[in-house]
């Protein structure tokens, strides 16, 4: 589960510093709460692969569900936000919303955590 978890969550730093890279250049590329939601959402995402790399202690646990809430909180606020019109997601190639790609990806991340955690606890 723990490489399900790496893989997910490298793709997201991988897709949100992408997005960031572009907001650097273009400003407008990613909707704006303070910051740029994509640098929160790279920053989250890499917080979840410094907790698979070093898991096991206090710190790093606490570092993932840092992480994940951050991500999984934005991705539902993004994705309602969309739904309901009240706001415009950074679309993929094809137009799909990238906060609903963020979201089924932290629920996948989740769903793998829980797992994980049933099979091996002490991990």
């Amino acid at each position: 589960m723990k490489i399900i978890i790496l893989a997910i969550a490298g793709l997201g730093f991988w897709g949100a510093t992408s997005l960031s890279i572009q907001e650097w250049g273009a400003p407008g590329a990613c909707p704006n709460i303070g910051v740029p939601a994509c640098y929160l959402v790279a920053v989250a995402y890499l917080l979840i692969l410094i907790s698979c790399i070093n898991h096991g202690k206090k710190l790093y646990r606490k570092l993932f569900y840092a992480g994940l809430t951050v991500v999984m909180g934005l991705a539902i606020g993004g994705s309602a936000m969309q739904v309901t019109g009240m706001g415009q997601c950074p679309q993929t190639g094809t137009g799909f919303p990238m906060c609903y790609v963020s979201l089924m990806m932290s629920v996948a991340i989740a769903v793998a955590f829980i797992i994980k955690r049933k099979i091996s606890p002490r991990s």
